[in-house]
């Protein structure tokens, strides 16, 4: 299926990938936006939803994170569930772009002790993957979130943002095909010495 939008020249499956480098824009009405657009294309039974794969899903996860907004929070948690409940009713497709590795990943970033900074490198960087895009104003507007800098963030925020992680990974509990464990899905892949390194220090 190669569905366009009216007046663009770009099916949507590439359309939905350009707008990814925004989701961290500096300018938070753009943040907003891209995630109020990419929901909609979602709740649109006649669109494609083939973009809606690892990229997408880890870029929602890192919104709840980094975050400071409320606004930008709940619109990411909003989309997270749309497409979490996409992803469970085509069989095996969830398993396939929630892998076990990339859950617990996601599980180590919101453990992360408060105060000590986020691994960044399990971030999913659209930067460096999205061809044909020109990337967005770089300036690193999750820089103080990311450094769990207490002196410039609250811990208000802070603790907002890991209940937001939360409550989206148990979403991802629910939304989980009953016939597969997801216990076994997050440990039949991984080697027996991989331990989740998150830990208070």
């Amino acid at each position: 299926m190669n569905t366009r939008l009216t007046g663009s020249s770009l099916p949507l499956s590439t359309l939905a990938q350009t707008l990814f480098p925004f989701f961290r824009h500096t300018i938070p009405n753009v943040r907003l936006a891209v995630v109020k657009t990419l929901h909609s294309f979602m709740v649109v039974p006649t669109l494609p939803k083939d973009w809606i794969a690892t990229p997408f899903a880890s870029l929602l996860f890192q919104n709840l994170i980094c975050e400071e907004r409320s606004d930008i929070r709940d619109a990411s948690l909003s989309a997270w569930r749309t497409a979490l409940t996409m992803l469970s009713e085509a069989p095996g497709r969830m398993e396939n772009v929630v892998t076990p590795q990339l859950i617990l990943d996601w599980y180590e970033i919101m453990m992360t002790p408060v105060g000590i900074a986020v691994n960044v490198s399990k971030f999913y960087n659209p930067a460096t993957h999205v061809e044909g895009t020109a990337p967005p104003e770089r300036h690193n507007v999750d820089k103080n979130m990311l450094a769990q800098d207490l002196s410039l963030i609250t811990v208000e925020v802070t603790l907002k943002a890991r209940v937001a992680t939360a409550t989206g990974l148990a979403y991802l509990m629910i939304c989980w095909p009953t016939e597969v464990s997801i216990l076994l899905a997050l440990f039949s892949d991984l080697p027996s010495n991989t331990y989740i390194s998150a830990k208070p220090h």
